[in-house]
């Protein structure tokens, strides 16, 4: 990353995580096709729902049957950290007009999120919509192709959880956490550290008591639009400021834990160990290289190694 604050810039910004969208997208089109969706279906789903663990959920409430409720209320509940992320974004495009941080909030994904956070520790804390809308497209070209591309060669590809394709989400944001964490100077590294055990603490209780389900159109929009839009109109406290300034990394901490426990509704979570043990070198290779292509590369590398060994 670098200061500048341009289309060209946002387009070099995206890149590193157009390898975990291709992944996850194909890996989408493939479970949406076996589904018995159509191209078209599968298509559509990307450009109007928009959220990857969405739509993985909505394939098999469609698949069952699923009440058209049941779908609105599971994407209300996992698509409701993205009010937060949008009320943390929006002091930052206040010189922008409505319809700008309207186009933004749309688009708006846990990674242009998490690009936008590190991005700020290079520009002086400053963000415009040229650069978040190239970020933003990007990505929505991206997987809205890589869904296609899953859903045309599904076929050729039986199992690319062998693959470890699926990791690579996971991976993805072991590398945008740890970014996060030594990018932003403004805090020592140490209380970055403290905030995600902390974070990591409450996930192992809530999600006890508050199980993860899934999604559809109106929710996922609006829970990104309306947060940025009222802000937008407000003037924020410098406590709120302050606080909010945690949320990157609060966020991040929680998807990540959120992918090593295994939830059992009403019951304390158990390890998800595959996921702990492919972690375990992305992490490394985070610290080591700085770089979040290598660290998907790494975690997709290692789950698929641990699968080929039986471990997973």
């Amino acid at each position: 990353m670098n200061d500048e604050l341009t289309i060209r810039s946002g387009i070099h910004d995206v890149m590193p995580t157009v390898f975990g969208y291709i992944t996850v997208g194909m890996a989408y089109g493939i479970v949406a096709k076996t589904g018995h969706l159509s191209l078209l279906m599968i298509g559509l789903m990307s450009l109007i729902v928009y959220a990857g663990s969405a739509q993985f959920v909505l394939v098999s409430m469609l698949a069952t049957g699923s009440p058209i409720g049941a779908m609105v209320i599971s994407t209300v509940l996992i698509n409701a950290r993205m009010s937060l992320m949008s009320m943390t974004v929006a002091p930052y495009l206040k010189d922008e007009s409505m319809t700008q941080n309207v186009l933004i909030g749309t688009l708006l994904t846990d990674e242009s999120f998490a690009l936008s956070m590190n991005k700020l520790n290079y520009t002086n804390h400053h963000l415009n919509a040229p650069w978040f809308h190239s970020v933003n497209v990007g990505a929505y070209l991206v997987w809205f192709v890589a869904s296609l591309l899953g859903a045309l060669i599904g076929g050729l590809i039986p199992n690319p959880d062998s693959f470890g394709l699926d990791f690579a989400v996971v991976a993805m944001f072991i590398g945008l956490l740890y970014l996060q964490m030594i990018t932003d100077r403004s805090k020592p590294f140490l209380r970055h550290l403290s905030v995600a055990g902390v974070v990591a603490a409450a996930m192992v209780v809530l999600v006890r008591y508050l199980p993860g389900t899934t999604a559809i159109i109106v929710a996922t929009w609006l829970l990104r639009v309306v947060p940025i839009v009222l802000v937008k109109r407000m003037t924020i406290p410098k406590w709120l400021l302050h606080f909010l300034s945690f949320v990157p990394v609060a966020i991040l901490s929680a998807i990540f834990v959120e992918s090593l426990l295994v939830i059992h509704p009403g019951q304390w979570p158990g390890v998800n160990w595959s996921n702990l043990l492919a972690s375990l070198p992305a992490i490394a290779v985070a610290i080591i290289t700085k770089s979040l292509f290598a660290v998907v590369v790494a975690g997709v590398a290692s789950m698929a190694i641990l699968r080929l060994l039986g471990w997973a």
